[in-house]
């Protein structure tokens, strides 16, 4: 009683097969993919900073702004895409450099380091500027550091006046207590 199947029905049953192993192998590629996405990333170490290279999308953030420095002096950047000028005064006089910006992302702050190309032609100065909470912030804080290596030589201006105020520890302001 052994039947014997016909070349059709032998055909038919083993594409039937490879279509049935197809599905379940894309199926299966679907959801490892979707589950991969939703895994937050894990940290090798809660001290580590994650850096990475930004997107287009925050490469095109302007600086172009008047900038104070504790001191009470002001710079003022213009420029745009990645090419700033920035002028500003010195115990010598007015004082101008360019600088460009390759950004790089720590969390919600944006970073770009390069030398500065003076126009007293000190090439030794470093420009960092930061841009806090880029991301989400209305108006982030930006603040710009030059400098040597020398703190002597090192000037900070920020976007925000009350970058440079000092602020209470523990939170509650100038508020006095009865």
């Amino acid at each position: 009683m052994i039947k014997k199947w016909d070349r059709k029905t032998v055909l038919t049953l083993l594409y039937s097969f490879v279509t049935l192993a197809l599905a379940v192998t894309v199926c299966f590629l679907l959801v490892s993919k979707i589950s991969h996405k939703e895994q937050p990333k894990q940290v090798g170490s809660s001290t580590a900073v994650s850096t990475s290279k930004s997107d287009s999308s925050e490469q095109k953030v302007s600086i172009s702004s008047e900038y104070v420095a504790n001191t009470g002096d002001k710079a003022k950047i213009d420029g745009g895409d990645k090419e700033w000028k920035i002028n500003y005064q010195t115990p010598d006089g007015a004082v101008s450099a360019e600088f460009t910006t390759e950004w790089k992302s720590e969390g919600e702050t944006l970073i770009a380091i390069d030398k500065m190309r003076k126009s007293d032609g000190n090439s030794d100065f470093t420009i960092t500027v930061r841009i806090f909470k880029y991301k989400t912030a209305k108006q982030p804080l930006i603040t710009i550091t030059m400098s040597d290596g020398n703190p002597a030589h090192e000037m900070v201006f920020a976007n925000q006046k009350d970058f440079f105020e000092p602020s209470d520890e523990n939170g509650e302001g100038t508020q006095t207590t009865e």
